[in-house]
């Protein structure tokens, strides 16, 4: 089989025989999680380009380190936990 057989069998497993547009939801989907993605990474930059602007000290870098440190691992905490 080639690439785009392969790929073709692989969607069909999932869909109905007869469905019809079964590559835009997929899109949609993709083109979303891009917007998203590209609006928190640019929050993200402009947060620490303000904050290294502001000129925080060692001491106050470290706790805002540390706060978001704890705060991933509680997110990672909850998603491990999380029943389904």
């Amino acid at each position: 089989m080639r690439g785009t057989a392969r790929r073709r069998a692989a969607v069909c497993r999932f869909l109905p025989p007869g469905a019809k547009d079964a590559a835009v939801p997929p899109l949609v989907l993709g083109a979303a999680y891009i917007g998203i993605e590209f609006c928190c990474a640019f929050g993200c930059a402009a947060l620490g380009s303000r904050l290294q602007s502001m000129g925080i000290t060692r001491r106050s870098r470290r706790w805002l380190d540390a706060l978001t440190g704890m705060a991933m691992l509680g997110l990672a905490g909850r998603l491990a936990t999380e029943n389904h």
